[in-house]
């Protein structure tokens, strides 16, 4: 695989997981029902019900599926686009390295 097919191959795992990201993860507060919190990023309590808090982060809402497809997908194909693009090239590459 010479260095332009590398790039194209790293860009598209690089696409897919952020779609994947943006499809099963959403920012929002802590009024989502049946959301899983992921990170939270700070708390407020709300000016109009003493007693509740807001938490506002980032959510997975489709339970397992949101946790792989939202978070273990995207940073696996992260990996193997990095390994993808640092990796040493083939042999039959070799001819075609600039000097």
């Amino acid at each position: 695989m010479n260095r332009n097919q590398r790039m194209v191959v790293v860009t598209a795992l690089c696409v897919i997981a952020t779609v994947l990201a943006f499809t099963f993860l959403v920012w929002s507060h802590g009024h989502i029902s049946n959301a899983a919190k992921f990170v939270v990023f700070y708390t407020n309590t709300d000016p109009h019900f003493p007693g509740l808090v807001n938490y506002w982060g980032i959510y997975i809402r489709h339970g397992l599926a949101g946790y792989l497809l939202g978070l273990i997908a995207p940073i696996c194909l992260l990996a193997v686009a990095a390994f993808v693009a640092l990796g040493r090239p083939s042999s039959g590459d070799l001819g075609t390295l600039p000097r």
